[in-house]
């Protein structure tokens, strides 16, 4: 495990109990914006990332893809890819890189490994929804790596199938990422970032009472509204930020809040660098 007063990481490589293991689980927790990630590949490796809270674009072959809480995205082996310039987000997710020789031949039957490894081959959705439960079964396959039980390499090789399975059978049931029941809410969020917008007039925009609207609004977006909301006043900051002729205290107040000193700490929270330290980026990038 490594540890750094931004960042908490735990990594598990399963060959150390057993050659036939050949994959690695890891969970890691971002309490702020990191430098990017650089463009890596796994080879014979498929990766799946499973997101509990946050969000994260991650870019593959010039495209980027934007997971949220309760989604997850999947890369092929030998397959580059990195977060582009945006950076590692305030997020908590788990990651599995698994050889795929060992799907090859994982399960029982033969057809039916294979079956599985073509399936989640040919997934065409890179990121999808997911049953909240994968975040329940990452753990006790963590947990697994410290137990004492004689029978551990059998629990570790039947949740690992019922994971991998999971994960294939809800692709192909087609499950949309990007419902939402809210348009109206985040319509009104849009329109007002200037203002400070409270949970109490959301809800009531939502026709739901504020424990109801805060759950079902992370259920649909992905994450609590109050970081929604944050999350949109600093896309919107990005933007006001190419305009030399306001202040960063301007800015601030524009978009309500409280002080320039917390802006400034929110910005980095989700940026990894201060609202000033963008702004010369911005003057300093080459005029293509």
């Amino acid at each position: 495990m490594t540890t750094s007063t931004s960042s908490k990481r735990t990594v598990i490589d399963y060959t150390t109990i057993d050659p036939f293991f050949n994959f690695q689980l890891g969970k890691v927790c971002h309490n702020m914006a990191n430098t990017p990630l650089e463009e890596h590949t796994h080879p014979n490796g498929i990766e799946i990332t499973y997101f509990v809270r946050g969000e994260q674009v991650y870019t593959i072959d010039q495209t980027s893809y934007t997971i949220k809480s309760d989604e997850m995205f999947i890369t092929f082996p030998n397959e580059l890819h990195s977060s582009g310039q945006h950076p590692k987000d305030k997020s908590l997710f788990y990651y599995l890189i698994i050889d795929k020789d060992l799907i090859s031949k994982l399960l029982f039957d033969p057809l039916e490994s294979k079956h599985l490894l073509d399936s989640l081959l040919q997934i065409e959705n890179r990121v999808f929804k997911v049953s909240t439960t994968l975040a329940s079964l990452f753990e006790e396959l963590l947990s697994y790596s410290t137990s004492s039980s004689p029978y551990i390499k059998t629990r570790i090789h039947a949740l690992l199938n019922h994971i991998l399975l999971t994960i294939a059978e809800t692709n192909q049931a087609h499950i949309s990422y990007e419902d939402t029941s809210m348009p109206e809410v985040l319509s009104y969020i849009e329109q007002h970032l200037d203002e400070n917008i409270t949970l109490e007039h959301l809800a009531q925009i939502a026709n739901l009472s504020e424990g109801r609207f805060k759950t079902k609004f992370r259920q649909d977006i992905g994450m609590p509204p109050r970081e929604y909301i944050l999350r949109e006043k600093i896309k919107r900051a990005k933007e006001l930020l190419e305009d030399d002729v306001l202040s960063i205290t301007d800015i601030s107040y524009m978009l309500s809040f409280s002080s320039s000193q917390y802006f400034s700490t929110v910005f980095k929270r989700f940026t990894s660098i201060s609202p000033l330290e963008y702004r010369l980026n911005l003057q300093n990038a080459p005029n293509l």
